[in-house]
């Protein structure tokens, strides 16, 4: 394609038989090219261990013994020795794979359609606004966690209300621990804090409200690098 033309791949297996790594890598390799795979993910989790280690090896388990060969060679990874704590942890084994040692961005969006099936999106790109964008749209259909789809009760909740802001408070405590555990290593630019919250998988308007939570109480400082004095309350830069 010419240098201007932007790709879209949207790759709707049935099953996972043509899903090959070097696919996806080499579709990914010009730089202009995001994917959206979509993979059935409680039928990998469910016979993965089957497929890796019996003796069985009729042509039905061969693709995802494949597939799980190809993305996981690491003998001692959990997904090859059912260590994955649910489908939502083999679920994100699979995101941090398409990664391929940070090379790609990459994140996913789960689709419930019952406690035992679940389905997921994958998404890649070479560039991180890309990945800024379709995280804005995973946290606009799931305002509480921005992870993936369930199917509404049919008898609603009278909790619902209560356990949502639960779950708004646990994600919060989340990123700031994971903000103080990095800063505690390292001192962070508006460009590093910017990619380190992409890379948690939250806006940054979740850390806007964290950074100056933690501003208020003295538990950072920011500074302007030009000048060296402290730069304006809430001046973060996170764009």
């Amino acid at each position: 394609t010419s240098s201007n033309t932007r790709n879209l791949i949207f790759i709707d297996p049935y099953g996972y038989k043509d899903i090959k790594k070097e696919l996806l890598f080499n579709l990914m390799k010009n730089g202009k090219t995001e994917i959206i795979l979509f993979l059935p993910i409680s039928h990998m989790y469910r016979f993965t261990s089957f497929a890796i280690n019996s003796d069985d090896f009729r042509t039905q388990y061969e693709p995802l013994r494949n597939f799980v060969n190809s993305f996981f060679p690491d003998k001692n990874h959990p997904i090859r020795t059912n260590k994955v704590a649910d489908v939502m942890d083999y679920i994100n084994n699979i995101t941090i794979a398409l990664r391929d040692i940070n090379k790609y961005y990459s994140t996913s969006y789960f689709i419930e359609r019952d406690k035992t099936n679940h389905f997921a999106l994958f998404f890649m790109s070479s560039h991180i606004l890309g990945f800024e964008k379709i995280l804005d749209v995973k946290w606009e259909l799931d305002e509480q966690s921005g992870r993936g789809f369930k199917i509404p009760s049919n008898q609603g909740d009278l909790f619902a209300e209560f356990f949502a802001e639960e779950i708004q408070a646990q994600n919060a405590e989340k990123l700031e621990n994971a903000i103080l555990n990095n800063l505690k290593l390292n001192s962070m630019t508006n460009n590093d804090m910017y990619r380190f919250i992409l890379l948690q998988e939250f806006k940054c308007k979740h850390a806007n409200d964290i950074l100056n939570k933690l501003q208020k109480e003295g538990r950072i400082i920011v500074t302007d690098l030009g000048t060296g004095k402290r730069a304006r309350k809430g001046s973060f830069y996170l764009t």
